[in-house]
């Protein structure tokens, strides 16, 4: 139908009659936006990785000393809560000295009104800076000041600052890898970076110390059981002796003969717990070689028998 068409020949004279206005907007728009930009603060992402590499053997009963890492799902969710602990993330910052840095710190910012919610441009921030605090409370804009004790301040100055911390950080596995994700945003790019490496590096440091610990572990254990098979062998000696003595036999180098059953079982387990004593001392040479070395467990071999 005739109705049904567009005049668009009449729909440019109505803008042209409004050129004024819709200029006006598109000016207001740009500039806004332009202005909005260059106050906002750039964010730089730095990427670090870490790499879970599972023990290849184990020593005696590791179920019982340490447990090894594999790439399953829950030992790599396991792996990314630990760096993304509120202890570890303090530890990282304590050695960053980053609470004493205001990007984190809120308390060594310059003092204002209320916090403010929205992330606002420099010009309309001092123009929100004009209305009423009870206003921006009210309307949600901004929190209310709460009030604590002095004692309390600074312990919860540096729970604030963790959170902040922990805005930044992104911990990931890399496609059901052994490889684990750390992704840290901060205004600088130097700072992210330093901060990205510095987690993967005390996370590794902490690695490194447990296999270590469960190493000495290892080494106090096979010094025990050392020990009892000692005693072992010594009261298998002193059973020997008593077996000749009581039944009057002699040595068999002195040409005389042993024809007792229950002589050849002793001598046949002496010569085993000797054996076994052997191979444990040979082990136990090994571990400690290794741990001098500073080796992981990962690289001791058929110690893991």
């Amino acid at each position: 139908p005739a109705g049904d068409t567009v005049d668009l020949l009449g729909l440019f004279r109505v803008l042209w009659r409004r050129k004024l206005l819709v200029g006006s907007l598109v000016v207001l728009g740009t500039v806004g936006a332009y202005l909005y930009g260059k106050n906002l603060t750039p964010e730089y992402t730095a990427k670090s990785a870490v790499l879970i590499e599972p023990p290849k053997s184990q020593i005696i009963d590791v179920q019982a000393m340490m447990s090894g890492l594999t790439p399953d799902g829950a030992t790599m969710a396991t792996q990314i809560k630990l760096i993304q602990a509120r202890t570890f993330v303090a530890r990282v910052m304590d050695d960053l000295k980053l609470f004493d840095d205001p990007e984190f710190n809120a308390a060594l910012r310059p003092e204002g009104g209320p916090s403010l919610r929205l992330s606002l441009s420099e010009p309309l921030r001092k123009l929100m800076t004009l209305v009423p605090n009870e206003w921006l409370i009210t309307t949600g804009l901004a929190s209310e000041p709460v009030a604590v004790l002095e004692s309390e301040a600074p312990r919860l100055a540096r729970e604030a600052a963790i959170d902040n911390f922990l805005k930044g950080i992104e911990v990931s596995n890399e496609g059901g890898t052994y490889l684990i994700g750390i992704n840290y945003t901060a205004e600088e790019p130097e700072k992210a970076a330093r901060i990205a490496n510095r987690i993967a590096e005390i996370y590794v440091d902490d690695q490194l110390k447990t296999k270590l610990f469960a190493t000495d572990r290892a080494s106090v254990w096979l010094q025990e059981r050392l020990d009892t098979l000692k005693e072992e062998v010594r009261s298998a000696e002193e059973a020997v002796e008593r077996y000749r003595s009581q039944n009057n036999l002699l040595d068999s180098n002195n040409g005389m003969l042993l024809n007792d059953q229950e002589l050849s079982d002793l001598n046949r387990e002496l010569i085993t717990a000797k054996a076994d004593l052997a191979e444990r001392q040979a082990k136990l040479s090994m571990v400690r070689g290794l741990r001098g070395r500073g080796q992981g467990l990962d690289a001791i071999g058929e110690v893991g028998n």
